[in-house]
């Protein structure tokens, strides 16, 4: 069998709250991700899944246990990852063209001005930005600057992506339609990806597999496999009861956490 793309073992995570003493945000996070498979992290606020996003790209340290890409420990951001943020962080003196081209900065070697320009332009066809790769920022809709940043983690070629709610801040409608969208750019460049999302049906409909966390401590909960072909259409999934069966699973497991730990203190307030 080939070697998971990312390995997770034991990792925990705690920060120090001056004299109130350490928060535990996560504890024995295990889990491994396969060559081109599609993970979404998923759970209440709190469960860790921004914090357990930023060790995998070497942006926060962990305390306990180990975090492998490629099969080299993170020490530091990881050679070949691309970074895909909710807010798109778009320079807004920038043209798209410019602001796609920023993502190179991360490509170990020298390119030629023909290489640099062959990526961009790769980029902006994959992301259907064809015609407006010299508007600024302000002149683009929300969905169309997240594919903006989304082809900027693209340019450098990543073998991994990781992404923290990047549609979270649109409307349904347009959430909807990128989500699409996003499954068929990301399946077009096999990345490893590991998305953290609020939206179960976006999990569903996105993911191979979806890694349920509980909070305080962050652990893994279960891991819920989505067993549907790809690629994916939105409409027919709408309706469809296994779709539904699988997205009720992740919902009651994240709902009874936040009901078991509600009772837990509703009791603790009455005695």
């Amino acid at each position: 069998m080939e070697a998971p793309v990312i390995e997770v073992s034991h990792v925990g995570k705690r920060f120090w709250q001056g004299k109130s003493g350490a928060f535990i945000a996560l504890k024995d996070v295990s889990f491994n991700v396969g060559k081109g498979e599609f993970i979404s992290i998923i759970g209440a606020s709190g469960c860790g899944k921004t914090t357990l996003l930023r060790m995998f790209g070497g942006l926060t340290t962990y305390d306990a246990g180990s975090i492998k890409i490629r099969g080299s420990v993170v020490r530091g951001v990881p050679d070949r990852i691309g970074f895909v943020f909710q807010a798109a962080a778009l320079l807004p003196w920038r043209s798209v063209w410019d602001n796609i081209a920023l993502g190179l900065t991360a490509v170990k070697g020298v390119l030629s001005e023909s290489e640099k320009r062959s990526r961009v332009d790769a980029q902006i066809e994959l992301t259907g930005l064809k015609g407006f790769e010299q508007s600024l920022p302000h002149q683009l809709s929300g969905g169309m600057q997240q594919r903006v940043g989304l082809a900027r983690a693209l340019v450098a070629e990543p073998s991994v992506l990781l992404m923290d709610e990047p549609l979270g801040a649109l409307d349904a409608f347009t959430r909807m339609r990128l989500q699409e969208e996003l499954a068929a750019i990301v399946a077009r460049t096999e990345a490893t990806t590991v998305f953290v999302t609020h939206d179960v049906d976006e999990a569903v409909f996105l993911s191979d597999r979806i890694i349920v966390m509980e909070r305080a401590p962050g652990r893994v909960n279960q891991i819920v496999t989505v067993p549907f072909d790809k690629p994916r259409v939105r409409r027919e999934f709408i309706g469809d009861p296994k779709v539904a069966h699988i997205r009720d699973e992740v919902l009651a497991l994240v709902t009874e956490e936040l009901l078991s730990r509600a009772s837990t203190t509703e009791t603790a307030f009455r005695t």
